[in-house]
């Protein structure tokens, strides 16, 4: 088995099917999953555990391979990260993939397949399973590069029982370490993380308290809301979003530091959480677009943007906000030096908003909501 950190399926090069993407330029295939799930793409329908059947697949057509009657099958490769547009817009996936190497029939001489030989194999299914097997595309050059209908209803392997696949423990001491050496300012001028962060489902205390800023700021996302953090650094306010049961629940950074840790951390903690590693300011049209088209309703519940204006600028901070138009923001300011500097009031008051208390934990800093209570 080999692994891939991130695979982009929205790639030009990337062919993309009901049930699988192939990516010819590194001969892979890659069954669909979605939050650790196989599923239809771009389709709502249940999810299921990868180990129900593609042990099935993988026997089929290595057996088909052995007769040239689908190409060489190689290795199993584990995907951290997916990304699609399974919901009808971009999303990181690091709940990941699992994906096979297979060779492009294209270039193997012509192929021996014969639907006759493949019933003689120890192969069991529906009538409706067997008829979908000489659809169009199914049979390339003489092969068969698909043998996948559906979770519910597909060809299943009746010989000696298929490989299962194999266990992925992460190491969550190792992450542990990393999250805490490299997400700070500077990286590895502390002995914690900025922030708390969850691993592993337990929440790990960083430098700055998360539930007790989530509580200051009257942040309480519920099952059906989505969530936005702007600079969500390792991903704690979304971690804590998706246990309370938000989705969608998404992230933007500029560190890769940090948009790794949080995928990772959002994988061990089995959350479909998308950390997308963007800037805002530079990418600002892109950004806007993607925010849209990706939440329902083309807006969030809640928008999550703190201490950031210092990194995007106090009037280009609210622009941005209104341009997002989220049901609610949550501001975090900067450092003040006492409880009488209101910075941001201003802008907060001209939109409605009001000033909900303060966090102390590492500075002093003014907290304010913005839209519904």
């Amino acid at each position: 088995m080999r692994t891939i950190d991130t695979f982009d399926a929205t790639a030009p090069s990337v062919v993309r099917g009901r049930h699988a993407f192939w990516a010819p330029e590194i001969e892979l295939k890659v069954p669909f999953a979605f939050g650790g799930l196989l599923t239809k793409y771009g389709h709502a329908e249940p999810g299921y555990e990868p180990s129900d059947t593609l042990p099935h697949e993988l026997a089929i057509l290595r057996a088909l391979a052995a007769d040239s009657m689908a190409p060489p099958i190689g290795k199993l490769v584990r995907i951290g990260t997916l990304i699609s547009e399974h919901l009808g817009a971009w999303h990181a996936d690091p709940c990941g993939a699992w994906a096979y190497e297979m060779a492009d029939a294209t270039k193997l001489p012509t192929g021996r397949f014969s639907l006759e030989r493949m019933r003689e194999l120890p192969i069991d299914g529906s009538d409706s399973a067997w008829g979908d097997v000489c659809k169009p595309g199914n049979v390339v050059n003489g092969y068969l590069v698909d043998v996948r209908r559906s979770a519910w209803d597909m060809l299943w392997w009746d010989g000696a029982t298929p490989a299962a696949l194999p266990e992925l423990p992460q190491d969550l001491s190792a992450l542990r370490a990393r999250v805490h050496r490299e997400c700070q300012f500077p990286a590895g001028a502390r002995d914690r993380a900025y922030q708390d962060f969850w691993i592993g489902g337990e929440l790990e205390a960083g430098q700055r308290r998360v539930v007790e800023r989530a509580d200051a700021l009257g942040f309480r996302p519920q099952p059906g809301d989505s969530v936005l953090d702007i600079g969500t650094q390792s991903g704690g306010f979304l971690h804590f979003a998706a246990a309370r049961g938000a989705s969608p629940c998404a992230g933007v950074e500029t560190s890769p530091e940090y948009v790794a840790c949080a995928r990772e951390l959002a994988r061990s903690n089995g959350q479909n959480v998308c950390i997308r590693r963007m800037d805002v300011v530079a990418e600002r049209g892109a950004f806007l677009a993607w925010v849209r088209a990706y939440f329902p309703g083309g807006r969030p519940t809640h928008c999550l943007a703190l201490s950031m204006e210092k990194h995007l600028g106090e009037p280009e901070l609210f622009e941005l906000l209104d341009a997002i138009g989220a049901e609610r923001t949550y501001l975090e300011t900067n450092a003040v030096p006492d409880e009488q500097h209101l910075k941001l009031a201003s802008f907060v008051r001209a939109r409605g908003g009001r000033h909900v208390g303060f966090s102390r934990d590492r500075n002093l800093r003014v907290l304010y909501q913005i839209g519904a209570p």
